[in-house]
């Protein structure tokens, strides 16, 4: 075992310590102050820990553009020409995560875009969400766009899929890989995590409700696809101990126009590598009626 992945180990071990003892003091807080609590945890829930960029070829020989958006200054890649496409990396990911696909993109006749979401690779600010990733895409896709095609790994499949609930932001088609469905769940999934009360957990979600002057339950990957004549491929791997496979399942039931693609053995993240995923991929955005079933 390599020096670097026993500190990588020993980061994630300190850093669960952490999140449990953070619980701890909100739930004390949360006793005298369930507003209060609730806005600290949201705090910790957007904050980014992972901005140091990753030298991966050919993102790592490319100067990003630097795109200013609402006050964050983002680093943009643009490689080849043809069908723009849209890369949208998950949470504490990056664009160059997709080191991968790019020669096969451009090969296939793609004008490929990405971004490092804010608190991400080269952007700047330390913490960000996936409705500020969704502000993002349609931005991107007015300035730079209209984008043909998107690529969203993890959160950034939900960023997409979100996206695509209006008219603003269009595709012809849409890759999800090893992507969540319900916010709500995520949001769980995080206060559970921490080991947030009961109490503090409804305060928490009524506060983003507020916000968003929308129920969570209605924040779903499934609903915004469901009305879509967006074109999906729904790719996600049996073995993902991240993002349980039933959340693609329960996606890929919503839209007649989509087809599940399930690999094994790959997890949440070596699918963003795999040869087979990524001809699969190809395959889908060169076949110009229908699915591909190949």
């Amino acid at each position: 075992m390599s020096k670097r992945f026993d500190i990588r180990i020993l980061k994630n071990q300190v850093f669960e310590l952490q999140k449990k003892a953070f619980g701890k003091g909100l739930n004390s807080i949360g006793f005298f102050s369930p507003e209060l609590s609730s806005k600290l945890a949201i705090y910790f829930f957007t904050k980014t820990r992972f901005n140091k960029v990753r030298q991966r070829s050919p993102f790592s020989t490319k100067d990003p553009l630097k795109y200013t958006l609402d006050g964050q200054e983002l680093a943009l890649y643009q490689f080849g020409q043809g069908k723009r496409t849209l890369l949208v990396h998950g949470w504490e990911g990056q664009a160059s995560d997709f080191f991968k696909l790019i020669e096969p993109l451009i090969e296939s006749g793609h004008e490929v875009w990405a971004f490092d979401g804010p608190g991400h690779g080269g952007s700047s600010g330390n913490s960000s969400n996936v409705f500020e990733f969704v502000d993002i895409i349609r931005k991107l896709n007015e300035k730079f766009g209209p984008f043909d095609y998107g690529i969203g790994h993890s959160m950034g499949g939900v960023a997409l899929g979100l996206a695509s609930e209006t008219r603003d932001f269009n595709p012809q088609k849409i890759v999800t890989m090893g992507s969540p469905n319900k916010f709500e769940n995520i949001l769980k999934a995080f206060s559970s995590s921490i080991g947030l009360s009961k109490k503090i957990e409804t305060t928490l979600i009524d506060q983003i409700e507020k916000k968003l002057g929308r129920k969570l339950s209605e924040v779903s990957v499934e609903k915004a696809v469901s009305n879509s004549d967006t074109e999906f491929l729904i790719v996600h791997d049996s073995d993902d101990k991240w993002v349980p496979f039933e959340s693609a399942e329960a996606i890929a039931a919503q839209n007649e126009n989509s087809e599940l693609y399930k690999s094994q053995g790959l997890g949440h993240f070596k699918i963003l590598r795999d040869e087979q995923t990524i001809t699969k991929m190809m395959n889908f955005f060169n076949t110009d009626k229908g699915l591909s079933r190949g």
